[in-house]
């Protein structure tokens, strides 16, 4: 907008933000981990062996739906838990861009094997590792409108055309 702001500025209006943003993070971890804490501590039980696979799928699919949440909690400001129920729904709706984004963070994770050079090239492409998500979400995903949205959504009924009449015929039957 051209306009100059102050650090006491930014500093007032992210305030609002700040718990919210830690109430989510503390949600979006138990929501993950809960299940294969659950199922570690029933290891010794054989019902915890038989969940431990689900936990862990649990464990590697959860994040996928919840990576949107701090954008979400942001941009639509929203709640913590309606940022969650947003996150899945528009991950639901984009999942192609979030696993875009997924695959690209994990390969420049994967870079850093290289040995002595991988960090240096982890070190560059840092860069894309924290703002190309921040730039999918404002470009791709953000002005998308699903089916839930967290605000009060106003039907309309639509004009129908009016059904034709049907005449009844009498029936020529002989008796």
């Amino acid at each position: 907008q051209g306009k100059k702001i102050s650090f006491e500025e930014v500093y007032n209006q992210s305030k609002s933000y700040v718990l919210r943003y830690i109430l989510a993070a503390i949600l979006s971890v138990l929501i993950i981990a809960t299940p294969m804490i659950i199922s570690l501590l029933l290891v010794f039980i054989v019902i915890g062996i038989v969940l431990l696979p689900f936990a862990f799928a649990w464990y590697i699919i959860a994040p996928f739906f919840l990576y949107l949440v701090p954008y979400v909690l942001i941009s639509e400001n929203l709640s913590a838990t309606d940022a969650i129920k947003r996150s899945v729904e528009l991950t639901k709706a984009n999942w192609q861009w979030v696993l875009a984004i997924f695959v690209v963070l994990v390969a420049i994770t994967f870079v850093n094997i290289i040995p002595f050079i991988g960090f240096i090239i982890v070190a560059v492409l840092s860069i894309a590792y924290y703002c190309m998500p921040a730039y999918v979400f404002v470009h791709n995903i953000q002005d998308q409108k699903t089916s839930v949205a967290p605000e009060a959504t106003v039907v309309t009924k639509t004009a129908t055309a009016p059904k034709p009449a049907i005449k009844k015929v009498k029936s020529t039957k002989k008796k």
